[in-house]
C-alpha cells in the first residue's frame, strides 16, 4: 500500500460546501433598489460586492492552491485553482465551481479537472451541504507505469460546520465512484474510493482561510493530506 503526504502550502479543496464561503456566509439582507450591493454575514463584517438574481444573492470567488507531495521518498510538486460562485438566499447556501491540478516531480504525476455544486443550510451556530461533483483524473509514478489510471469519476461531498460565521470547525465525507474498474479500492467498501476531512476555519472580511486534515482511500493506497486554503471573494461580475 502507497502512502502520499502532502506536505504544506495551498491545497485546491474540491469539498466545501459552506466552508468555502465568500458571500455564502453572509445573510444577505442588504436591502435597496440597485442589483449591485454590500453583502454582510450577521456579525456585519463586509463581504465584498454581491449581485442578485431572482431572489438569490452571489458572488466569484477564486481559490488557488498548491503543495508538495511526498511518495516513498521522492517529491512531486501540485498547484491549481478553483473559480466559483457562492449564491445565497436567508439561510441557504450554495457553491458552483470548476478547477483542476497538476502534479510533477520525482513522486507522482497527474491531473485533475472537476465541476461541482454543493448545496444546504447555514444557521447561526451550524451548516450542513451536500452536492454532486463530476471530476477527471489520473496519476501515474515516476517510472511512467500507472498509479491510479485515467477515468471519469462521480464525487457525494456531505459536510457539516459547527460554530459561528466567522469562526468555525468543519468534518466532511466524500465517496466516490469512478468509471475504470481498476479505481476500485476493496476497503472503500461500496464506494470505489471514499474521502474525509476536518479542520478549522476564520473568515475575515473577503478572504477566508482553512487548516485541516484529509484522507482518502484510493486505489493507489491511503492518502493523508495535511490541508491549507485561501479562498478569495468580494470580486465583480460586469
Amino acid at each position: 500500500m502507497v502512502l502520499v503526504l502532502c506536505a504544506l502550502l495551498l491545497s485546491p479543496a474540491h469539498a466545501g460546501g459552506v466552508t468555502r464561503d465568500g458571500g455564502s456566509s453572509g445573510s444577505g439582507s442588504s436591502s435597496g433598489s440597485s442589483d449591485t450591493k454590500s453583502g454582510s454575514d450577521s456579525s456585519g463584517a463586509k463581504t465584498g460586492k454581491t449581485k442578485k438574481i431572482w431572489g438569490w444573492r452571489y458572488q466569484p470567488y477564486v481559490m488557488p492552491g498548491g503543495g508538495v507531495t511526498i511518495n516513498e521518498a521522492a517529491t512531486s510538486v501540485n498547484a491549481g485553482v478553483d473559480v466559483g460562485v457562492n449564491y445565497w438566499r436567508k439561510k441557504w447556501v450554495g457553491d458552483l465551481y470548476v478547477g483542476g491540478s497538476y502534479t510533477t516531480g520525482d513522486g507522482l504525476n497527474g491531473y485533475d479537472i472537476h465541476i461541482g455544486d454543493q448545496m444546504g443550510a447555514r444557521e447561526k451556530y451550524w451548516g450542513l451541504t451536500g452536492g454532486l461533483e463530476l471530476t477527471y483524473n489520473g496519476y501515474t509514478y515516476s517510472d511512467g507505469s500507472p498509479a491510479m489510471k485515467p477515468s471519469a469519476g462521480v464525487l457525494i461531498p456531505v459536510e457539516l460546520v459547527v460554530g459561528p460565521k466567522k469562526y468555525y470547525v468543519y468534518a466532511g465525507v466524500t465517496p466516490g465512484f469512478y468509471g475504470d474498474r481498476s479505481r476500485n479500492a476493496e476497503v472503500a467498501g461500496i464506494f470505489h474510493e471514499l474521502s474525509w476531512t476536518a479542520g478549522v476555519g476564520a473568515k475575515l472580511k473577503w478572504i477566508t482561510g482553512q487548516a485541516g486534515i484529509a484522507q482518502s482511500i484510493t486505489s493507489a493506497g491511503t492518502v493523508w493530506t495535511p490541508t491549507l486554503t485561501l479562498n478569495v471573494s468580494g470580486l465583480t461580475i460586469d
